[in-house]
Formats: C-alpha cells, sequence, structure tokens
C-alpha cells in the first residue's frame, strides 16, 4: 500500500495476523515501512537488483532521522550507478573515430580505423573488461610483420588513452605494453640484375599486376600513382602522362615522359573503362571499388615466379623506385659522384626551372619558345641502356646522341 507517512499514519497501521506488509511513502520513494505482527521498521528499496535495506525501528529512529538515511542511500545508490556505467568497445570506437575524422587528416582517420578494427575488433566486450592478455594475444597474431605490429599497438594505445580522458576506463590496458623496435629506413635496393629479371618477369606476369610492375620499372613512379592511372591522363601524342594533385604526395600535379618501352606496354592494356587498372568487382566491403587493389596474392605468386625479387619488405615499388637514386648513396666511396635519377630529382623539385635544376645541368637543358625541355645525360641514359638490353629494345632507341633522347624530354611551362 501507498501512504503519506508521518509520525501519527505510522503509528496508527495494525498489524495483520500471521502477516507481514509494506506500506511505501508516497513523498520519497523507495522509502517505506515494514510492519509485522511485532514490530515495525524503517526500510528502503534501492539499486538496479532492487534490494531491500532496513534503516531502523520505530519508534527508536524517528521518521525525520529515516527518510533522511533513506535519501542518502538513494542518492549514494544512484552515484554508484552513474560510476559502474560501462561502455562497450564498439561504441567508444565509433565515438572515437568520428572525433578523429573531425580534427585530423581523412588519411590518419582513415589509417587508425584500420589498424583497430582489422587486428583489435573486440565488439561488444565493456571496456573494462579489455585485459593486456588479450591485447598480446592479438598482438602475437602479426609478430611476423613487426611494422604492422608496432603501428598497430600505436594506434591502440591512443584510443586508450583516448578513453582513459573520457572516463571509460580507470586505466589502459596498453599501458605497460612496449612496441616493438623502431621502425628502421630500408636499405635493401635492387642490383642492376635484380632488376632487369624483375622487367623480364613482368612481361610472363597476367593483366593487370604485371603491367603495373612493368610501368613502375619504366616511368620510376609511385605504385599508388600508377595504379590509380586514368586514360584520360595518358597523351599518345606527346608521350606524356599528367597526374593530377589529388593523387600526388605533394599535392601538384606532376607531368613525366615515358618511352617507346612504356609505350609498347600501354598499348597492350586492354580499356575496359575509364581506368587503366580497374578494380575486379564493383564493391569492396559494401563500397563502389575503381581501382585494383589486390596487392597480397599477386605478389607472393610474383615472388615464388622470380625469387631473384623476393625482398624482405612485402612492398615491391619503393625498391624499384629508390634504386636508380640510393645504389650509390649506399656506398660512402661514391658519395661525391653518386647522381640520383633525373626522373626521381625532377619529382622532388618544387620547380622545374629552379637554379638547382638549371645550373650544375644547364647543357642538358634547351629553351623552345616559352617552354623548358630536359634531356636526360648520357651517362644516365647509357644505365638505361644497360638494364633494358635483355629486352631485345631497338638499336635506334638504345644509341645516338642526345637528339635520341627526345622521347624522354620533360616540358614545363
Amino acid at each position: 500500500m501507498r501512504l503519506h507517512l508521518t509520525e501519527i499514519a505510522v503509528r496508527a497501521l495494525k498489524p495483520k495476523p500471521d502477516k507481514q506488509f509494506k506500506a511505501w511513502d508516497t513523498t520519497t520513494p523507495g522509502f517505506g515501512v515494514l510492519v509485522s505482527e511485532h514490530s515495525k521498521s524503517w526500510i528502503v528499496m534501492h539499486g538496479a537488483r532492487r534490494a531491500l535495506k532496513v534503516i531502523g525501528r520505530f519508534p527508536d529512529a524517528s521518521l525525520a532521522v529515516a527518510r533522511a538515511e533513506a535519501k542518502r542511500i538513494l542518492a549514494t545508490g544512484s552515484l554508484a550507478h552513474a560510476a559502474l556505467r560501462v561502455i562497450r568497445f564498439d561504441e567508444a570506437f565509433a565515438e572515437y573515430i568520428e572525433e578523429v575524422q573531425q580534427r585530423s587528416r581523412p588519411s590518419t582517420a582513415r589509417d587508425y580505423k584500420r589498424l583497430i578494427a582489422r587486428h583489435f575488433d573486440f565488439g561488444s566486450t565493456p571496456l573494462p573488461e579489455i585485459t593486456p592478455q588479450g591485447v598480446l594475444k592479438r598482438l602475437d597474431r602479426i609478430k611476423n610483420t613487426p611494422s604492422e605490429q608496432r603501428y598497430a599497438l600505436v594506434a591502440l594505445k591512443i584510443f586508450m588513452a583516448w578513453c582513459e580522458r573520457r572516463f571509460y576506463l580507470k586505466s589502459s590496458p596498453c599501458a605497460r605494453l612496449q612496441a616493438p623496435g623502431a621502425a628502421t629506413t630500408r636499405e635493401r635496393v635492387l642490383t642492376d640484375a635484380e632488376l632487369a629479371a624483375v622487367l623480364l618477369q613482368t612481361r610472363k606476369t597476367s593483366y593487370p599486376f604485371g603491367s603495373i610492375v612493368e610501368l613502375l620499372i619504366l616511368t620510376g613512379q609511385r605504385r599508388g600513382e600508377i595504379a590509380a592511372l586514368r586514360w584520360e591522363w595518358i597523351d599518345d601524342e606527346a608521350k606524356t602522362i599528367t597526374l593530377p594533385s589529388s593523387i600526388t604526395k605533394n599535392k601538384r600535379a606532376h607531368t613525366f615522359p615515358y618511352g617507346e618501352l612504356a609505350s609498347a606496354t600501354i598499348e597492350t592494356i586492354p580499356r575496359l573503362n575509364e581506368y587503366v587498372f580497374p578494380a575486379a568487382r564493383d564493391r569492396l566491403k559494401h563500397k563502389p571499388a575503381t581501382i585494383f587493389n589486390g596487392w597480397s596474392k599477386p605478389k607472393v605468386a610474383f615472388d615464388k615466379a622470380c625469387p631473384i625479387c623476393c625482398l624482405d619488405a612485402p612492398r615491391l615499388a619503393p625498391h624499384i623506385r629508390d634504386k636508380s637514386c640510393r645504389a650509390r648513396h649506399a656506398d660512402p666511396r661514391h658519395r661525391k659522384t653518386a647522381r640520383p635519377h633525373f626522373r626521381h630529382r625532377l619529382r622532388r623539385s618544387r620547380d622545374l626551372q629552379s637554379p638547382r635544376l638549371l645550373g650544375r645541368d644547364a647543357r642538358c637543358n634547351r629553351s623552345v619558345g616559352k617552354a623548358s625541355v630536359r634531356y636526360p645525360r648520357p651517362a644516365q641514359f647509357r644505365r638505361f641502356q644497360r638494364l633494358t638490353a635483355p629486352l631485345n629494345a631497338t638499336p635506334g632507341y638504345i644509341s645516338g646522341g642526345r637528339n635520341r633522347f627526345r622521347h624522354l624530354a620533360v616540358t614545363t611551362h
């Protein structure tokens, strides 16, 4: 029963024979009096489990004292319930990614989401139940890829620190975990013989992986840039390819030339749609797919077919791109005479007409109207001739003086 509890009302309550009952206060929810045949006791019901607690006996404890104690217990229970409220991993992760997307670059948010969702998918597990042992178990699964293991743990540590600042966790389960050794700069580069072997193997590898690797060697561009090529970016008459600023690393449009070998490779590529290397499927993970992105399986098959190019790192493109400009720099004896590959140096320059390019190598530049046309030096072309000798290139293409280099010219306005 429910009634407004007062001293007079409590005294007037009559016990029922062989039976007890409760009278609840309408003023203070959860507070009441338990009436039995021999006594009357102040009670309070609190907590998520609606536990019943006896505060004191009437009339030893007055109504005012009992009501005050009931309010204190109810308030303490509410605070404890709020303090014990837990949030699930997937809820906190979704909130975290949303915040990262607002304050960080898209690539940063994309990398954090990939690393955590791929390697630490705890699902609906409450955050306080995630243990260091659980994190270590998932880290051990990727111990064969130390770099990925390191970046994954760093991303998880940042996320757990964010959870601490949001008071979702008292302490991070990653606090005492140490990341693997610091990432070191790659020193391994392809030798001339290895690069020639890779180039020959690309002719035996099916489209699109073989064509992509071949164009990487013949153009010296980045893997993502070649994979994202569109037919509209290729000028067949001028023998140039123009990459828009949206896909280049320095966010600047870049035009580079290509020779007869690259032209022959491009002619063998089927024109399926606007992309030179389109994706095999229309959708990937419920999202539209546009360009080729299946690198892992073709790379494993390529390594088996060409063991000489099986490197420690899984990425082939950086070794090919860095080969020309880093081969001699690795030996201190050649640092004074080492010259980077001309195309690599063009990519790293802010302005193709800067004094750095037009000074020392002015003999390799000619003025044509308002344009500056740059040619590679003979020594550089002789090296390219050595690498392409196994391909039985036409004599007119690989021999001759500086005028023979016109198919490699870069024109800038």
